[in-house]
Order: C-alpha cells, then sequence, then structure tokens
C-alpha cells in the first residue's frame, strides 16, 4: 500500500515538474537587432526574427 502512495506522489512531482517547464518561456522578445544579446562564439549572432531572438551562423548572413 505504501508502495503506490509512493509511486502516486511521485507521479504527482514529475506531472508539476513537467507542466511548469512546458510553460517556460524559450526566447528574448525583441523589436530589433540590438535588442536581443550578443553571442560570444563566433562565428554565432543573435538577430531579431518575428520578434524572437535567434541564433545563426554570422558567416553566411548579409549585413
Amino acid at each position: 500500500m505504501t508502495k503506490i502512495v509512493v509511486f502516486i506522489y511521485v507521479v504527482i512531482l514529475l506531472l508539476t515538474i513537467f507542466h511548469v517547464s512546458a510553460k517556460k518561456k524559450r526566447y528574448i522578445e525583441c523589436e530589433t537587432h540590438e535588442d536581443c544579446s550578443q553571442v560570444f562564439m563566433p562565428p554565432f549572432v543573435m538577430r531579431c526574427v518575428i520578434h524572437e531572438c535567434k541564433i545563426f551562423n554570422g558567416e553566411h548572413l548579409r549585413y
């Protein structure tokens, strides 16, 4: 009986953690390219695309 209660408790905890992490925003909102933080991993750069900061390979971008 106690194993069932512990199992249900663990399942509830895992579902709660998954639910909270699923609702988290995974992007940075922006209006222009300057609103995005700079990435210090050359050649990658951050650009604003449809109000979201996305990472791109800077070698293939036309400025």
